[in-house]
Parts: C-alpha cells; sequence; structure tokens
C-alpha cells in the first residue's frame, strides 16, 4: 500500500498541533465549565493559522486538499473534540475567501484571527427596506460564535418567505449587518454535544 505523503504545510499544521499539545492539555478543564475555548487556546490555535485551511493560495493562504485537511483536523481532534470541532469548522468556513471580492478578502483575512461562523438553514426573514434589507431572526449551531469574527446566515426574502427566494445574504461584521436599531448579534447557549462542549452556540 502507497503511504501519502504530507506536503510542507500539511506537516507544518501537524508540527503546531504537537506544539500546542500542552497549553491545550493546561486548559481542557475549562472546556466543559465554560462552554468555550479559553481565549489563550483560540489565539494559539489561529495564530498557528489552523482557521485558515482551505484560504485560496491567492489571498497567501494554503488552500490544502480535502486529505490533508482532515488529516490536520484529525490531529487536532486527537487532542480534544473541541479542538478539532473548531479547526475543522473554521478552517473550513476560511474557503469563503474563494467567493467574495478581492479586496473584502484582504481586510477580511488581514488577521489570522479572522474566525466565521456559519449556521446552517434559511431560518431568517430578510425584509426589504429602503437602502437594503433588515434581516432578523434566530439561527442554529454557530459553533464558536463568542469567537466569531464575523457571522454568515441565510434568510428568505419576501412576505411569503418562498423556499425559492432562499439567498445566502453573505457575512456580516460581528457588529451587525447594517445599521438598524439593534446591530450585535446576541450569542444564546443552547446545545451541548458529547465531547465537544466548548463548541456549540445559538445564534
Amino acid at each position: 500500500m502507497k503511504v501519502r505523503e504530507k506536503d510542507d504545510a500539511t506537516a507544518r499544521y501537524l508540527d503546531a498541533l504537537r506544539d500546542l499539545a500542552p497549553q491545550i492539555a493546561v486548559h481542557r478543564s475549562a472546556f466543559d465549565r465554560d462552554r468555550r475555548l479559553p481565549d489563550a487556546v483560540f489565539h494559539a490555535l489561529a495564530d498557528a493559522g489552523l482557521f485558515r485551511l482551505w484560504l485560496p493560495r491567492a489571498l497567501g493562504g494554503p488552500e490544502l486538499s480535502p486529505l490533508d485537511f482532515m488529516d490536520v483536523v484529525e490531529a487536532a481532534a486527537a487532542l480534544d473534540g473541541s479542538v478539532g470541532w473548531l479547526v475543522g469548522n473554521g478552517g473550513g468556513m476560511s474557503r469563503v475567501g474563494g467567493y467574495l471580492p478581492t479586496a473584502v478578502d484582504r481586510k477580511w483575512f488581514a488577521s489570522p484571527r479572522t474566525f466565521i461562523v456559519s449556521a446552517t438553514g434559511a431560518v431568517g426573514k430578510a425584509e426589504v427596506v429602503n437602502g437594503g434589507y433588515r434581516v432578523t431572526g434566530r439561527w442554529p449551531f454557530g459553533s464558536g460564535a463568542p469567537h466569531a469574527s464575523h457571522f454568515m446566515g441565510l434568510a428568505t426574502i419576501g412576505g411569503n418567505q418562498a423556499p425559492d427566494l432562499v439567498r445566502r445574504l453573505g457575512a456580516c461584521r460581528r457588529m451587525g449587518l447594517r445599521p438598524t436599531t439593534n446591530q450585535t448579534p446576541d450569542v444564546v447557549e443552547r446545545a451541548c454535544c458529547m465531547g465537544v462542549a466548548a463548541t456549540v452556540e445559538v445564534l
């Protein structure tokens, strides 16, 4: 059987995780208690580039292959389930860099601590207003929400909220979509999954 060789970028991430293992072990007791990663652990993962795994090469990212990506996520999960879950989610969501205008990409991903939280399901409601949309709703399973620099959600547009009108409303800054009476998303803790208690939030 032929053994697949790791490229240099993948090897660097695996080495970084090995280096971070003692720090993660020191803080692990806080994971379940606080239902989130401690800032020190999150920042160490981010500064090691572990939330940029699928960022396009054109933007300075590694753009790992799916197999290399999963090797890194597996190594992160071996240290702790919550760490693996957030590396998978954060690293995976860096792929949005391939869909946004270059100027936006360079602004969003200027910091290695950019962490995009995305919730599935078009459960939000977007009403057409003067100058854009007013978006309201609650989006489930926004893993890592306390650390988010940007949120992404889906919403339906129109009074009947017909499924064929579902559109992606792009990613919004953590401090709000557009100026409204309430610009700050509320993070409401709901779900708790065995082994990944430090990850799951509801927006």
